[in-house]
């Protein structure tokens, strides 16, 4: 005959079971590493377009990408948060270049490791040639080359790079200008993941 105290205690066994489990399977889950995006770079100042400036621009567009490429190995830091810190530490674009200053942005979010990214080329060519019989307007082209980069804040150290090249034809300055960064970008990414996983 089962007493009310063994029933009680077979269901705090039960309970435990669940708990261990579900700690199991959330202990599994964790991301192994941290990752954030800094603000894009050029070797010299790119010309804003309406409504964004392209290396912000890059970078949040970056972090919207991220999740998908990065999968459930790395936790992706907010775009926001990367922005405060580097507004919090005086940021200046040539920054990029510092392992030190890196090391220091990656300390103050807590990253293992910072995307980093540099707008090699943005050109936007009103004189290209046209498609098909448009009315309204001239057409634009588009053409954007980015280079990836992994910064690895426990080492110190540069640990995989990809380039992404973006080309478009459209009517509106803005729209062309996001979204041969977007290719770029959307490109170069699943390269440096990949490379970074198969990196000794």
């Amino acid at each position: 005959m089962t007493t009310p105290l063994s029933r009680r205690w077979g269901a705090l066994v039960v309970i435990g079971a669940i708990a261990a489990i579900l700690h199991g399977h959330a202990t599994a889950a964790a991301p192994a590493r941290t990752v954030g995006v800094v603000e894009f770079y050029a070797l010299s100042p790119l010309t804003p377009f309406e409504g964004g400036v392209p290396e912000e621009y890059a970078a949040d567009d970056a972090s919207r990408i991220l999740p998908r490429i990065a999968g459930d190995q790395f936790a992706v830091i907010p775009r926001g948060t990367m922005r405060q810190a580097e507004s919090a530490l005086g940021w200046r674009p040539w920054d990029v270049l510092s392992y030190a200053r890196l090391g220091r942005l990656a300390g103050r979010v807590g990253a293992d490791d910072l995307v980093v990214g540099w707008i090699r080329l943005l050109h936007l060519d009103t004189e290209g040639p046209g498609i098909g019989r448009l009315r309204f307007g001239r057409p634009l082209s588009g053409s954007a080359n980015v280079l990836l980069q992994i910064f690895d804040a426990r080492g110190g150290r540069i640990a995989a790079e990809a380039p992404g090249d973006g080309y478009t034809i459209g009517q509106v300055r803005t729209f062309v200008a996001e979204e041969v960064l977007h290719q770029a970008t959307a490109q170069a990414l699943p390269r440096l993941f990949a490379k970074l996983a198969s990196a000794p």
